[in-house]
C-alpha cells in the first residue's frame, strides 16, 4: 500500500481554488469510472470521497 496525496472529490471549495469549476473533476471521475466498468471489467467497492482524489494534472497542474 502507498500513501498518494490529493484532494478529496467533495472539497468543493479547494477544488475551487485550484482548478476553478469543480465539475471539471466530476466530469473526469465520471469518465474514469465508466471506463474502470464498462471497459475494464473492474468494480471499486470501497468508493467514498476519502478513496477519490483529485490530483493536477503532470502535463498540465492547472488542470485535474
Amino acid at each position: 500500500m502507498e500513501f498518494i496525496e490529493g484532494d478529496k472529490i467533495d472539497d468543493i471549495e479547494t477544488l475551487t481554488k485550484k482548478y476553478g469549476d469543480p465539475t471539471k473533476c466530476t466530469n473526469i471521475l465520471i469518465d474514469v469510472w465508466a471506463k474502470m466498468v464498462f471497459n475494464d471489467g473492474h468494480i471499486h467497492c470501497d468508493a467514498h470521497p476519502g478513496n477519490i482524489l483529485v490530483r493536477p494534472n503532470p502535463k498540465d497542474p492547472k488542470k485535474p
